[in-house]
Formats: structure tokens, C-alpha cells, sequence
């Protein structure tokens, strides 16, 4: 347990120290210039380490994980934000909006839920299944996963990344911005997005952890001084456009 909590906050130092070091490289190598603005990487103690969104704002997800956005541009190029799901397909089909409802709504057993049965079937067919190599593994994991939805449903609200000690910077359930300024949902904080969904929570906390390049002129446009004020003022028009 001890091994566990020393671990976990060495992991804060240290996402709070990437995020110190990117908002230094911005605000004084790069000059906080919004001509720079492609250069700024994220996780950023500079701009705003979250915002509030009504979930049900959400009506996209693309493939994109936050796992891969870390010490990444913030701003990125490509057709990343093209290859994008409806919600009402995630929420049917993806076997962690599935899951969420079945333990939640209808008391399911963890054996019957889609994540159990996902799981296991990678587990069979490789012999791992994420990082789990037995069904005790894995029904672990989802009894772990059913007392977190339960917590949130007794708070009736998803606590931030600070509230939980955690790096203030990063963490939070995360998003992007496509190139026509719709908001869509990453492959990082899908268990939060989902038990969010189910109970119907008016607000969470999102971080925008990308945003496509194209974007550039217009986020520059809300402060030609200074690129963190422009993103901030941007994200702040995010978050009262989604609430």
C-alpha cells in the first residue's frame, strides 16, 4: 500500500513538473507569441487545466487517445478528426457504455456484462487481455469499476484530477477540437464520460487536449497579445457554449 502511494505521487510531481517546464518552454522560449501557437505542448500549467461540460453536449468520438496526445503539440494537423462515431452508436455498441448501464440501471452480475464478455474473449483468444491474464483479474477489475460508478452516484458528480490529489494538468476526460469546432470525445476517460451519461450529470470536467491545426487563426483571434490568453479565452468559450 505504501509502494502504491509513494508511486502514485512521484506520478503527480512529475506530471506537474512536464506541465510547469511546457507552460516555461511557451511563455518564455516561445515568447507566448500566438504566431507560436503551433508549437505549444500539452499537458500546459499555462492554460486552463479544465473545463465544465453538460456530457450530453457530446456527440462525437474519434479514435484519437489521450494517452498519445503527452508532451504532444496541442495543435495537430491531419485527418484525425474525420474518422469520428455518433453517441448514439457508441452508447449501444461500445462494451464500456454498455457495461456502465448494466451495472448501474440493471444490477447486473459482472459475468453479464459486455466488458466481462469482451474481455474474457481477448483473454482466450491471446492469453492477455489489456493487462489481465485470468478471469479473477478481470472480474477484479470490474467489481474496482462498479464501487467507482456507485461512488459517483452517491456524489452525484465527478470529482477533478485536484480534488483527487492528483496533477491538476492533465488527467481530466478528455477531448478535442475538430476542424469544423465540433467537441469529440478521445479514447481516454470513457468509464467517467459513461457513468456521467447513465446518471444524467449535468457537468464534468473535460480537458482539450487537441486541437486541429486549422483552428489556429481563430483561437490567435481572441487575443493578438498573448497565445495562453487567446486559448483560454477560447476554451472559455467552449465551456459556455457546451454547458
Amino acid at each position: 500500500m505504501l509502494s502504491e502511494h509513494l508511486k502514485r505521487a512521484a506520478r503527480v510531481r512529475f506530471d506537474s513538473a512536464v506541465a510547469r517546464l511546457n507552460a516555461w518552454s511557451f511563455l518564455y522560449l516561445q515568447g507566448d507569441r500566438p504566431v507560436a501557437l503551433g508549437r505549444l505542448r500539452m499537458p500546459n500549467a499555462a492554460l486552463l487545466p479544465k473545463i465544465f461540460i453538460n456530457p450530453d453536449k457530446l456527440a462525437f468520438k474519434c479514435n484519437i487517445r489521450g494517452d498519445d496526445e503527452g508532451q504532444r503539440k496541442l495543435f495537430l494537423a491531419g485527418d484525425w478528426d474525420l474518422k469520428r462515431k455518433g453517441f448514439a452508436d457508441v452508447d449501444a455498441n461500445d462494451p464500456r457504455y454498455v457495461t456502465c448501464r448494466q451495472l448501474i440501471r440493471d444490477a447486473a452480475p459482472l459475468e453479464e456484462t459486455a466488458e466481462y464478455r469482451e474481455l474474457m474473449l481477448r483473454l482466450r483468444k491471446h492469453g492477455v487481455a489489456r493487462s489481465f491474464r485470468s478471469e479473477k483479474e478481470i472480474l477484479g477489475y470490474l467489481e474496482k469499476l462498479r464501487q467507482f460508478y456507485l461512488r459517483v452516484q452517491a456524489d452525484g458528480r465527478l470529482k477533478t484530477q485536484a480534488e483527487l490529489g492528483l496533477a491538476a494538468h492533465g488527467g481530466e476526460i478528455n477531448c478535442a477540437l475538430g476542424r469544423d469546432g465540433v467537441l469529440l470525445k478521445t479514447n481516454d476517460g470513457n468509464h467517467r464520460l459513461a457513468i456521467a451519461r447513465v446518471l444524467g450529470l449535468a457537468s464534468v470536467p473535460i480537458q482539450i487536449s487537441v486541437i486541429h491545426a486549422s483552428l489556429i487563426p481563430e483561437v490567435a483571434a481572441h487575443d493578438p497579445a498573448s497565445g495562453t490568453a487567446a486559448i483560454n479565452a477560447f476554451l472559455e468559450k467552449i465551456e459556455r457554449s457546451h454547458c
